[in-house]
């Protein structure tokens, strides 16, 4: 996608192309790879980052990041019951997402 289409928005109430990219990668390290990984990462790339290139490399981070909680975790492990956002889930579904 062309950079100057990253502020495309389909609806006034919707996410730009940017900001997709962009809470596809917090998202990543928020919910899913960082609760899994028993940590709290502070990231707010939706709002943050703007350019393409900002967002190619969080997006590259996010999943390299992922790959690694992904190379980490046991069968054993993934069984395990973590707390996002007040409710518990196992470890796997949330990899699964």
């Amino acid at each position: 996608m062309p950079e100057e289409n990253y502020n495309f928005r389909p609806a006034p109430r919707v996410r730009t192309f940017g900001q997709i990219l962009g809470h596809i990668a917090q998202e990543q390290y928020l919910y899913f790879c960082a609760p899994v990984k028993g940590e709290q990462k502070a990231v707010d790339v939706e709002r943050t980052k703007t350019t393409k290139a900002e967002l190619i490399v969080a997006l590259k981070d996010s999943f390299a990041y992922c790959d690694s909680v992904y190379g980490q975790i046991t069968d054993a492990d993934a069984t395990g019951i973590v707390n996002v956002g007040g409710s518990k889930s196992m470890k796997l579904r949330l990899l699964w997402m």
